[in-house]
């Protein structure tokens, strides 16, 4: 296989301010280091931050529901809520369950999309009408609450083997206490897994770490039936 150098980039991964940089080639052409680069349509960046990916998230989205705006204005209601579903709001949530904000201002500002979609589904531009009330009218749950769903639901699917996620050994299934078979009033289950101390936000937030936060507090009837009622449908 031949790669083209023009189009291959070194991505160092490190926090330092001043990092090594190697000189690597390919065929006697120099690599250029970058930052962040995309790669599989996320944009990975050198501290393993996700504030460019999300912008980027944002910026698209909101262009493409100016062009929903500008030539679907006078449709009906449902025309335009499906053209958001099917061509905005997958565009905020791919891969969200890696890149999921923890920090409010990002939160915010991702769901200010959304909300710039239920006014232009309702053609509702006046100031006073509130925004939570016309998604409550859609049905349509928060931005941040759908990933929520969607992350824990990709959780679920990992450790049951039914998603492609490998579950490092570092995060092992803790013993069974003995007291949790007799006491099921216990807000506690046998299901839960270890994982080390983060005192970096970046890993704090990571996948593993937040869902195993979650996992580990959930009431015993959620981890032990198997009918769990996560779902990313449409509300």
């Amino acid at each position: 296989m031949d790669f083209n150098p023009s189009k291959c980039y070194v991505l160092s991964i490190t926090r330092r301010r001043s990092p090594l940089s190697y000189p690597y080639t390919i065929n006697g052409s120099q690599l250029e280091h970058v930052k962040h680069h995309p790669y599989l349509g996320v944009e990975l960046d050198s501290t393993l931050s996700w504030n460019q990916h999300q912008k980027n998230t944002i910026s698209k989205s909101q262009r493409t529901l100016n062009l929903l705006r500008r030539n679907l204005h006078g449709c009906s209601v449902k025309t335009k809520q499906t053209a958001y579903k099917t061509l905005v709001r997958p565009t905020l949530e791919y891969a969200s369950s890696v890149w999921d904000p923890h920090v409010g201002k990002q939160i915010d500002n991702l769901e200010k999309v959304q909300n710039k979609a239920a006014r232009f589904v309702t053609s509702q531009y006046d100031w006073e009408t509130s925004v939570s009330g016309l998604k409550d009218t859609l049905q349509w749950r928060t931005l941040q609450e759908r990933r929520f769903i969607a992350r824990l639901t990709l959780w679920y699917k990992a450790i049951h083997q039914q998603a492609a996620v490998h579950l490092p050994s570092y995060y092992p299934l803790k013993p069974t206490e003995p007291s949790l078979v007799a006491d099921t009033t216990r807000q506690s289950h046998d299901q839960q897994y270890g994982a080390p101390t983060a005192t970096i936000d970046n890993w704090k937030f990571s996948f593993f770490q937040r869902n195993i936060r979650i996992w580990n507090v959930l009431p015993p009837h959620l981890v032990t039936n198997a009918a769990v009622t996560y779902t990313t449908q449409d509300k």
